[in-house]
């Protein structure tokens, strides 16, 4: 397999090499790529198809005809995009070991990455699988499982009606984030990034509130302008909004 352009942001590795469909032919797996079509015509699914393929999930294809992935041909700036982006961070265990510890949640899922990883055992995940294991899995595949939802965010609608709902505080020095709202508590770019999003859309302000003790969730002003910082640690301001 010929060497890897430089990737420079994660959004610059396409998780896709080959995608088909019946009656067109394949897809150029770039870009923007639009689905329409009406209620119960498969636009879900062809969704399903291609984010189970992506994160290494046994699936027998129900819409599309071939969906096959990309294997990075060097780890090492594939993890380096990740420690850049703040997807990943090295620790090292009691041991000496350098670890890989998850610093967000599988974005989008409400799930969590999971336990932190050798570095080793990484390297060892990429060797042991073929882009062909993927297609015909019936275990999830280790090494996409782990890194593929990296590169995915699949916004279906369970997903989307829970992903703001209150959670547990966490201590953040000793774990990784286990849900999208504990990893936007902890990224101050993506609270930043949200905000200027929330304002510009809405005209209204929102923030991670950890005010209630045990419990974090946020919190939306309708006025564009966030309470200062003294204001976000009162319980009883708070409790305004």
């Amino acid at each position: 397999m010929s060497k890897e352009p430089f990737v420079q942001h994660l959004s610059d590795f396409k998780p896709l090499q080959r995608v088909a469909l019946p009656g067109m032919g394949e897809l150029d797996c770039s870009g923007l790529i639009l689905i329409v079509g009406p209620n119960s015509s498969g636009k879900t699914q062809l969704l399903r198809d291609l984010y189970l393929r992506v994160i290494g999930q046994p699936r027998d294809l129900v819409v599309a005809e071939a969906i096959e992935v990309r294997k990075p041909a060097d780890l090492d700036p594939f993890l380096d995009c990740l420690f850049r982006e703040g997807y990943l961070t090295k620790i090292l265990d009691p041991s000496g070991n350098e670890q890989l510890r998850p610093t967000t949640s599988f974005s989008g899922t409400g799930e969590p990455v999971g336990q932190q990883i050798s570095t080793q055992q990484s390297r060892e995940w990429l060797q042991s699988f073929s882009v062909s294991d993927v297609v015909k899995a019936r275990t999830p595949i280790a090494f996409v499982t782990y890194f593929g939802r990296f590169l995915v965010t699949a916004l279906f609608l369970e997903k989307r009606l829970i992903a703001v709902n209150q959670v547990q505080v966490f201590d953040h020095a000793a774990q990784p984030p286990q849900n999208d709202l504990q990893a936007l508590y902890v990224d101050d770019f993506a609270r930043n990034e949200l905000l200027a999003e929330i304002r510009a859309s809405f005209s209204k302000a929102v923030w991670p509130d950890a005010t209630r003790g045990t419990m974090l969730s946020l919190r939306v002003s309708d006025d564009p302008e966030s309470p200062s910082a003294d204001e976000r640690l009162s319980p009883k301001t708070m409790e305004k909004y």
